[in-house]
């Protein structure tokens, strides 16, 4: 998954990794946390305080209760 994120896999690896997430819950609910925090983690990058609002919190909780 972490290479799949840095644009790193070749062309038989993203076929391999569509099979797998076919198959497998575990890795399907990762890719999905892993895809929120890094869309969700610019404010950290940008060094600015930033607060989550209870819309954000309640997709967090959700997607770890999955």
């Amino acid at each position: 998954m972490s290479k799949k994120e840095e644009g790193k896999l070749t062309p038989l690896e993203k076929v391999q990794l569509k099979i797998h997430l076919n198959i497998c819950d575990f890795c399907t609910r990762f890719e999905k946390q892993t895809k929120f925090f890094s869309k969700n983690s610019i404010h950290l990058h940008n060094h600015t305080p930033a607060k989550l609002s209870d819309q954000k919190k309640q997709e967090i909780k959700s997607l770890l209760k999955d």
